[in-house]
This record gives C-alpha cells, sequence and structure tokens, in this order.
C-alpha cells in the first residue's frame, strides 16, 4: 500500500541520514554553532566558491553536479579557507561524505576535483 511504500522510504532515509545521530549531535552547542558557522560561510560565499571550483574543473561545471556532490565540495572548501581545517583532513572528509551520500563516480570526482583544488591553492601561495 501507499502507507507501507512511505515508511519503507521513511526507514530508508532515517537510516542513512543517522537521524537519532543527528538529532543528540544537534543538541551539543559547539556542533550546532560550528554547523551554523560553515552553513552561513557557503551561502555567503556560494558563488564565488562555485567559480572557484569551476576554474579546477575539467570540462564540468558545478552546476552540473549532483546537488550533494555540489554542497560536500563547497564545505570541504569552507572548511579549508573559512574553518582552516588543513587540506588534507578537509579532502579526506569530504570523500567520506562523499562515499556516504553519494555514489562511486561522485566519489572519484569530489576527490579529483579537491585534489586540483588544492594544488592551484598551492601554487597561489607560493606566486
Amino acid at each position: 500500500s501507499g502507507l507501507e511504500l512511505g515508511e519503507q522510504a521513511l526507514n530508508r532515509l532515517s537510516s542513512t541520514l543517522e537521524l537519532p545521530r543527528l538529532l543528540l549531535l544537534a543538541d551539543q552547542e559547539e556542533v550546532r554553532l560550528g554547523a551554523i558557522e560553515r552553513a552561513a560561510a557557503v551561502v555567503s560565499r556560494r558563488d564565488a566558491i562555485d567559480a572557484e571550483l569551476d576554474g579546477v574543473m575539467e570540462g564540468w561545471r558545478m552546476a552540473r553536479l549532483p546537488r550533494i556532490d555540489q554542497d560536500i565540495l563547497r564545505l570541504a572548501v569552507i572548511d579549508m579557507t573559512e574553518i582552516h581545517t588543513p587540506a588534507r583532513v578537509a579532502c579526506n572528509e569530504a570523500v567520506e561524505l562523499a562515499h556516504r551520500y553519494s555514489d562511486d563516480q561522485g566519489r572519484r570526482r569530489i576527490n579529483g576535483i579537491l585534489r586540483r583544488y588544492t594544488q592551484a591553492q598551492a601554487v597561489t601561495r607560493r606566486v
């Protein structure tokens, strides 16, 4: 029935999103404030981030990527530029998110895009 299908979909969604864990984390002030800070940074710098990432993509544009891949990439850039997370750590976290929420192609694409992004940033800092 439609109700059973809806229930199955919600069960899959909640297990995918690890809803109980997220609810626990939401009660932690530091985690909540960090998430808000990252989200606000993504919103305020979205166009600039997309332009930077478009610049290192070969034959792709951010607008063509699946939404989840776009968001993972934007968060990784914010982690590196605003939160000052080491590039290696931010890239590893992004690949882990992609492993969990995207597909194999998305994971590989995110890894490659972030590798080119960090290389471009390293060159820019040296100049």
